[in-house]
């Protein structure tokens, strides 16, 4: 209980929260700019609050290396450890999930991805490697590695709980957040035990590629 205390007390811990929680505001109540497609401004949002907006508040307003949000060398035979016993659990997971109608018919790629196998290779390269990386140094980076770093290995719990109350609160729910929600836990130990975000985002990128080949294959 201490610990969780001392997330609000210090001038860095209190201006990392309420960088977090004004991000995470801002970027759930964007209204969608009728000259801009959604899709669109998605992708700028993202990338300046959850990528651009990390590095610069660590490096100019703190002052700080990027290796307080994770860039640093892996340690790679933790992260390989836990990289494969999350894979392991998640693909047992997976089978519960993926028999559930509802989670199949909810779980879509775009169309044009689903037919051509060379657009799903680019998209899972350029996309979904993209997507991954934002939420790495945004949730595992920022929120885990740099704010919530007192509470241990509490903090990958906590981070994921904030990535689900996020999901959540913005878009409702859906049966397509569970790999989201999963992949944070799972990425959340990776980076935690390995100490470093970009074990975490090769490891969250091969799940998600993972999940979606596989969702393929069932179509």
């Amino acid at each position: 209980m201490t610990n969780f205390f001392s997330l609000f007390r210090g001038q860095r811990n209190i201006m990392t929260a309420a960088l977090v929680l004004a991000t995470l505001v801002i970027f759930g109540g964007m209204k969608e700019i009728p000259t801009m497609g959604t899709a669109l401004q998605s992708v700028i949002a993202g990338l300046v609050l959850f990528l651009v907006l990390p590095i610069m508040y660590c490096r100019i307003v703190l002052k700080e290396p990027l290796a307080s949000i994770g860039f640093r060398n892996a340690r790679w035979l933790p992260a390989l450890f836990w990289g494969s016993v999350s894979l392991g659990v998640g693909g047992v997971g997976l089978l519960f999930v993926a028999s559930n109608p509802v989670f199949k018919e909810a779980y879509r790629l775009p169309s044009i991805v689903e037919q051509d196998f060379l657009l799903f290779v680019a998209y899972e390269v350029i996309v979904v490697g993209s997507i991954a990386l934002l939420y790495e140094v945004f949730f595992r980076g920022l929120v885990m590695k740099l704010w919530l770093a007192p509470l241990g290995v509490w903090s990958v719990l906590v981070q994921a709980l904030i990535v689900t109350g996020f999901l959540v609160l913005t878009g409702g729910w859906s049966w397509q957040y569970v790999s989201l929600i999963y992949a944070s836990l799972f990425s959340g130990l990776v980076a935690y035990f390995s100490g470093s975000i970009l074990a975490s985002w090769v490891a969250s990128w091969t799940l998600f590629f993972l999940i979606d080949i596989i969702f393929l294959a069932l179509r």
